[in-house]
């Protein structure tokens, strides 16, 4: 029997910096932690990926 071959995790991800002319910075509030964060995301390819 022929082994199965090994499953490669590939994800991406992607931040904005966003700053106003006067220094201010656009911060998101994370809805899982409650933390600031700056906005943005990453994918989600599901359980089985692709």
């Amino acid at each position: 029997m022929k082994a199965k071959p090994a499953r490669v995790m590939v994800g991406s991800a992607a931040a904005a910096f966003i700053q106003r002319d006067d220094g201010r910075v656009l911060l998101v509030r994370h809805a899982g932690t409650g933390r600031w964060v700056m906005p943005g995301g990453k994918n989600d390819d599901g359980p089985h990926g692709g």
